[in-house]
């Protein structure tokens, strides 16, 4: 990896005075994003500029000192002044497109990793509709015309696309996990607390649209007892919608 030094005012690098290069070398192939690169100035009270880059994984580091740092005349510095302010706001615009052409980059990359590792989980029409935005956002970046409001515009529409299928694989993968889990409405189990002798009214089962009935069981801890009922639309418990205490039911150590 090559350090470029520079000094000057101006936003894009290319447009300041290169003071001095380094590499820094030994970085192992990785994935991108994983190295983590960092880099450190020091100046003393002699104008001497020191530039050091270490890698964070490895540890390895490579410096350079520049003593010539403050080698600029006046009226260079001057013109190195009114040049950044003339061209201000040229540079902006520069600095946002380069932003914008960044994040399209992260999202292409986001994008294809997501379809490597979930491409089950992607339904064919919401992955066509992703590879139109996506096929949309690639030409509009090759306009050296298009303006930043419109190219952001487009990077929006493809974002939306990648943030939707993310979406849907959470829920898929959730859905899986409370299957491979048990989960389910066949049954609940739920412990209440009586603090004095409570009057319960029972609730009819739930009849669902094929005759199947919804039960369950409920423990509740009443007068130091364990008190067990069963709720249910079969013969053997019928339903008679009348009031109950809870020392109806058998209750157990």
């Amino acid at each position: 990896m090559e350090i470029h030094v520079l000094q000057g005012e101006r936003a894009m690098a290319r447009d300041n005075k290169t003071l001095g290069k380094f590499l820094l070398t030994g970085i192992p192939p990785a994935p991108r994003g994983m190295p983590q690169i960092e880099v450190a100035f020091e100046i003393d009270v002699n104008g001497i500029l020191k530039v050091a880059a270490s890698d964070q994984g490895t540890g390895k580091e490579q410096s350079i000192l520049i003593s010539h740092t403050g080698g600029l005349k006046p009226n260079e510095i001057e013109k190195m002044r009114l040049e950044a302010e003339k061209y201000a706001e040229f540079d902006r615009g520069r600095l946002q497109m380069i932003d914008i052409r960044q994040q399209c980059d992260s999202l292409f990359y986001s994008y294809e990793v997501t379809l490597r590792e979930n491409s089950e989980l992607v339904a064919p029409d919401i992955r066509q509709l992703a590879d139109q935005k996506r096929q949309q956002l690639e030409i509009a970046l090759r306009d050296p015309s298009i303006s930043p409001e419109k190219l952001k515009t487009i990077l929006e529409e493809f974002r939306q696309i990648v943030l939707e299928i993310g979406t849907r694989i959470y829920r898929g993968k959730q859905e899986d996990t409370q299957i491979l889990n048990g989960t389910g409405f066949e049954s609940i189990n739920v412990t209440e607390k009586l603090t004095r002798p409570t009057r319960i009214r029972t609730t009819p089962p739930n009849i669902f649209a094929d005759g199947q009935t919804f039960s369950h069981t409920r423990t509740r801890t009443y007068s130091n007892l364990e008190t067990k009922f069963s709720e249910s639309g079969s013969d053997d418990h019928p339903y008679d919608g009348e009031e109950m205490s809870a020392s109806d039911y058998e209750a157990v150590d």
